[in-house]
């Protein structure tokens, strides 16, 4: 939701002196981490669990990397969220398509506003229809499940993406005050744990494309706009 407290003075910009208040819903719709996120550390868990000599990892931490990885997810295969990493490598071969902005820049308005998703030759671009369902669902039954909601793995949800896309748009305020229950940034340089990436598992990292597309609507706001986070005991500033 969004809501502002205004008053009627102008600058010469055409920035008005308002606040404008932007409570962003990063629970609801956001689906589990992208499948890279957690890939290589997994497969390290589940290659010990089954070896008797290796040091052995937690009843939890198998649980959920056989979730993640094996048999947790929509239609076959782990509960991550693959979409991400499929695009990923479609985008590295294919540079002059005409659909290439919307499918692999983020800093695009156009990004992900579609529901499309790849074939199983990893190649062809197929929009989602009622006809997939009924002729290809044996084949692509983990695809069209994933690409019900969005062609990427998402935080927002397209629609909610699609509404603060117009509203930052159309914004005259001078300033814009952004609510997120999530972090947007995590700390620079800070590796969690055991796992082989920057990012803890709910901040925002680890969805990168959900996330630069997300920060770069705000950046692209008249007026300034200041991003107010929780969910850490501790938060940094970034220019």
């Amino acid at each position: 939701s969004s809501s502002s407290s205004s008053s009627s003075s102008s600058s010469s910009s055409g920035l008005v002196d308002e606040i404008q208040l932007v409570l962003l819903d990063e629970r609801y719709f956001r689906e589990t981490l992208t499948c890279s996120v957690r890939q290589d550390w997994c497969a390290a868990v589940l290659q010990n669990a089954s070896d008797p000599a290796a040091p052995q990892p937690s009843v939890g931490d198998v649980a959920f990397c056989s979730d993640y990885l094996l048999d947790g997810g929509l239609g076959v295969g782990g509960s991550c969220c693959s979409k991400d990493d499929e695009w990923g490598t479609w985008c590295s071969t294919n540079r002059q398509h005409p659909l290439r902005h919307e499918l692999c820049n983020p800093t695009q308005d156009t990004f992900g506003q579609h529901l499309l998703l790849l074939d199983t030759d990893n190649a062809t671009i197929l929009p989602l229809s009622g006809t997939l369902w009924t002729t290809r669902q044996q084949q692509l039954s983990r695809r069209l499940l994933e690409a019900t909601s969005s062609p990427i793995c998402e935080v927002l949800g397209l629609q909610q993406r699609r509404w603060l896309q117009q509203t930052m748009r159309g914004s005259r305020a001078a300033l814009n005050v952004i609510a997120s229950g999530s972090v947007l940034a995590g700390s620079v340089g800070w590796l969690e744990g055991q796992y082989s990436n920057r990012c803890s598992g709910d901040d925002l990292g680890c969805w990168q494309r959900a996330q630069v597309n997300l920060l770069h609507t705000i950046a692209n706001a008249s007026g300034c706009s200041v991003v107010i986070t929780g969910d850490f005991h501790y938060s940094d500033l970034k220019a």
